[in-house]
């Protein structure tokens, strides 16, 4: 019995690491539709949210002082288009990691609308905000 027992947790163990290694498709990446749409959601952050968080912070991105101000998220969207959760998958403010605070001001504006039906019930990667080639 306690053989059964063992082998079960051990396929559980399995089967939640398998979930966590599933490639995750960026925003651009998405096809038909959801491509779209994400990018309508990124555009839509960028043009009401990023401007305040840049005054917020007093961030100005330029190529003397703070080439990048960004954060990239993998958003874990459920069926019905709310945020289930999310995990920073990498960050820069002015070379610098981006701090819990900075991190869920970027994240605010997600926490309250629901996505569209092309960008739910599923994980994929977005950027949001800006880096510039100097």
């Amino acid at each position: 019995m306690r053989f059964f027992f063992v082998i079960a947790i051990l396929s559980l163990v399995c089967v939640l690491h398998a979930q966590d290694t599933i490639p995750v498709k960026q925003y651009y990446e998405l096809e038909g539709k959801g491509g779209i749409l994400a990018d309508s959601v990124r555009r839509d952050w960028l043009a009401n949210e990023y401007n305040d968080l840049l005054k917020k912070y007093r961030v100005t991105v330029n190529c003397a002082h703070c080439d990048a101000f960004y954060i990239e998220v993998v958003l874990d969207i459920d069926i019905t288009g709310k945020l289930k959760g999310y995990r920073v998958a990498n960050s820069n403010c002015c070379d610098k990691r981006l701090d819990e605070q900075l991190q869920e001001d970027f994240m605010k504006h997600f926490k309250t609308v629901r996505f569209p039906p092309g960008l739910s019930g599923f994980k994929w990667q977005l950027r949001l905000g800006e880096v510039l080639k100097c």
